[in-house]
């Protein structure tokens, strides 16, 4: 096979695979069908992460082996990671698309309702979204997540002030009273911070370390 042909299956193999994608981008394939896909075609898995692996932020995030092991689509968090990962590929690549996704909508809601120093699990959130009542608008059942998170996680005085990332903890579903930090202040001269929280029931007192 001459090296014009060589190149000519490519391009129409990336073609193809690039519909694929696409069709998973604009919402005409569901995630469920995509990774099935995914799994079996290793031109994909390629194309897909080519360009994720010339950045080292990604080699790991994006590798075929640890998506395909680690994806539970179940999880909504999962499932927008799978949508992420193509989506970045044609923003990077300057490929024409309309991205639609109703998972990203569901994840980009969720993620807008909780204050900077809460940062819950996404499963915590998709429960109390769906207790909200029955037939409310998107804008009154953003306002009702909202009063439903400040009237769950209650603080003593003034909300935490994290170190890292935000680590309430929640026992037997249930948060946690913040109480107080040790360190009031974030400088550069603060290394650690302990965060104390206790069980209105019990009175157990928790703590939560952080290292900077």
């Amino acid at each position: 096979m001459s090296i014009f042909r060589k190149s000519k299956d490519n391009n129409l193999k990336k073609k193809l695979i690039v519909e694929v994608m696409k069709d998973f981008l604009e919402a005409r394939m569901s995630v469920f069908e995509f990774l099935e896909i995914y799994k079996v075609n290793e031109d994909l898995r390629q194309l897909l992460i080519s360009d994720s692996l010339k950045d080292r932020k990604f080699q790991t995030y994006y590798d075929p082996e640890h998506l395909i092991q680690r994806a539970n689509l179940s999880r909504l968090r999962d499932r927008v990671e799978i949508f992420w990962a193509v989506k970045r590929y044609f923003t990077k690549n300057k490929i024409s698309s309309m991205p639609k996704n109703a998972d990203e909508e569901d994840f980009i809601f969720l993620t807008s309702i909780q204050p900077e120093w809460l940062d819950v699990s996404v499963e915590f959130l998709v429960e109390l979204a769906n207790s909200a009542p029955a037939g409310m608008t998107k804008k009154d059942k953003s306002e009702w997540c909202k009063t439903r998170l400040k009237e769950l996680f209650i603080y003593e005085n003034k909300p935490p002030k994290w170190l890292q990332n935000p680590e309430w903890p929640i026992k037997n579903g249930k948060p946690l009273v913040f109480r107080s930090q040790s360190a009031e202040d974030l400088d550069y001269s603060i290394s650690e911070i302990k965060y104390f929280f206790y069980d209105p029931k019990t009175n157990e007192v928790v703590f939560i370390e952080q290292h900077d």
